[in-house]
């Protein structure tokens, strides 16, 4: 049953899904960079999602404790693939953890839905898309996972909050 979404708070996809966590009454938080690091620059305000600082102020250890912290990733994709989102697919597939791989374009609820039952997924990693100047990337994500939950929890009791 899902219970909490993490990220590192980075911008675009990682921060629309703490949002949506928020808009769904569920449990957040992950792993950020030491001085709450972003690449915008510091964002202590991110600690309200409750994202607890690295020692380091690389990405790499906050994106390795996420994926350790997790049940399974989901990871949304863009065509554009940046350098950042490489290095953390190349983390991911070494991890051995459950993925499921999805563009805004493709997202199938059906498929989401066995995802998180076949692997019993109460904490989610959700990572995609960060780069500077990404709202419109936030948004979609805010607004596209809170859809793909709310929806989920009207055909399968997959998500503990407050229904």
């Amino acid at each position: 049953m899902l219970e909490k979404i993490i990220s590192t708070g980075q911008s675009g996809v990682e921060r629309g899904a703490l949002a949506s966590s928020f808009m769904l009454g569920l449990k957040s938080g992950g792993y950020i960079p030491k001085g709450y690091l972003t690449i915008e620059g510091s964002k202590p305000d991110l600690a309200v999602f409750g994202l607890e600082e690295s020692e380091s102020e690389k990405y790499k250890p906050s994106i390795e404790k996420c994926i350790s912290s997790s049940d399974g990733i989901l990871i949304i994709n863009s065509p554009n693939i940046s350098n950042m989102q490489k290095n953390i697919n190349s983390l991911v597939n070494e991890s051995g953890k459950p993925v499921l791989r999805i563009t805004f374009s493709d997202i199938d609820r059906s498929e989401f839905e066995r995802f998180l039952m076949k692997n019993k997924i109460n904490t989610l990693y959700v990572t995609g898309k960060t780069e500077k100047d990404t709202d419109i990337i936030y948004k979609n994500t805010l607004n596209r996972l809170t859809k793909l939950v709310t929806d989920s929890m009207k055909t399968v009791n997959l998500v503990s909050n407050r229904y």
